[in-house]
């Protein structure tokens, strides 16, 4: 019998895909087998959820999770190997003490995201952990999913960086590690790295979801954001983008914001206070600021009739989002500012999307109905995968 531990470090506020994760989980029968390891901090509401459904969660991780996500390496590199080294020791006890609890079983540890510096901190504990001699440890096998892309994947020191952490981990013989993406996959396997297959997206237990097919309407139901709320995402468009979207129709129209903030950010002060305004003011305006849980995600997924994506284009020129998955699943046309990875993320999986002033009438013709949801191709099969029989196997 398998014992799954999950480690994530990056699992502490109510937002982002870690939250999303662990909302996932607590959606599938048996899941309370699963014992995860969590940042120390994490969010009472989800700490009280997870329990209340039976599963066992140890806050144990200290370190921040994303400290260096945008560090410069050339700059900041005594401060990254410091974070590397005490990161080793957190995992190295979480795996120590998972061992030491289940002496019998076969276990596995799933890392939800690991970027480079993730890599290298685990890397230095299974050092550890095989100079121990840690019997148990033969017992153990690691299901990593491999997310992240540097900004710049093409410069040398990137590539260099990537190549020396993912390929000192993969030579551990119990280490698998998984992509997040068809293009994830590509720029490892680039490197020379092995990738065992696309991972499950885990935003929502997709299985366990119906396709709901909605009757045309005169009022479409438009989703401006999702998630965290970033500059980079375009959080500060929202305010000009309702005003404008309100009269373009006529006032016929419900648009849906949602956002978390985890951290007070002063360059969004100001559209905050605005989108506020806009929501006490107009009554097609719905606005949310807390965190959705997987049945409200559902619904108002299953209810939209368009996504306006705000990314800024240049930002996620090479950076993933689950927004592309969720559109995708629930069958939404999306209109993007411009071409970026979620346009050719929508093409691979054969999504309806549009650029923004050159698809106006296509647009129109489109949001009075939604179609049922087609069948998917092969790399979106994997990723809409039962996560759980996934971990399992």
């Amino acid at each position: 019998m398998k014992q799954v531990f999950v480690l994530d470090p990056g699992l502490m506020e109510a937002g982002g895909h870690h939250a999303a994760f662990l909302s996932t989980l607590l959606c599938y029968e048996g899941s309370n087998a699963l014992k995860i390891f969590a940042h120390k901090e994490l969010d009472a509401t989800l700490l009280a959820e997870a329990e209340d459904k039976g599963l066992k969660i140890f806050r144990h991780f200290e370190s921040n999770f994303y400290a260096h996500y945008t560090s410069d390496y050339r700059r900041d590199s005594e401060l990254i190997q410091c974070y590397i080294r005490e990161l080793a020791v957190e995992y190295f006890r979480a795996i120590n003490q998972a061992v030491d609890s289940s002496p019998k079983n076969e276990l596995v540890f799933f890392l939800p995201c690991v970027n480079w510096e993730h890599a290298s901190a685990l890397s230095l504990a299974l050092d550890l952990l095989s100079k121990e001699k840690n019997v148990g440890a033969a017992r153990c096998v690691f299901k990593i999913c491999c997310m992240f892309l540097p900004r710049e994947a093409s410069h040398l020191s990137n590539r260099a960086r990537y190549a020396f952490a993912f390929l000192r981990l993969a030579k551990f013989t119990q280490v698998k590690l998984f992509a997040s993406d068809f293009e994830t996959r590509n720029f490892y396997e680039s490197l020379g790295i092995d990738i065992s297959g696309i991972h499950p997206c885990y935003l929502l237990p997709w299985e366990q979801l119906h396709s709901q097919i909605k009757m045309p309407r005169d009022t479409p139901r438009i989703l401006l954001y999702l998630g965290d709320a970033k500059e980079n995402k375009g959080f500060n468009r929202l305010p000009s983008l309702v005003e404008e979207l309100l009269q373009k129709f006529n006032y016929q129209v419900t648009l849906v914001i949602q956002y978390t903030l985890a951290w007070e950010y002063p360059e969004l002060t100001s559209a905050r206070e605005k989108l506020t305004y806009l929501y006490q003011k107009y009554e097609q305006v719905e606005l949310s600021n807390e965190y959705w849980s997987t049945p409200t995600l559902v619904n108002v997924l299953s209810d939209l009739d368009l996504i306006y994506c705000t990314y800024t284009p240049s930002a996620y020129e090479n950076k993933s989002s689950g927004l592309a998955w969720l559109a995708v699943f629930f069958n939404v046309p999306v209109i993007m500012l411009d071409k970026c990875w979620l346009t050719r993320e929508f093409e691979r999986l054969e999504h309806t999307y549009y650029i923004r002033g050159e698809d106006e009438l296509a647009i129109s013709e489109n949001i009075k109905g939604k179609i049922s949801r087609h069948s998917h191709n092969e790399y979106g099969s994997s990723l809409y995968t039962n996560l759980l029989t996934w971990l399992a196997n």
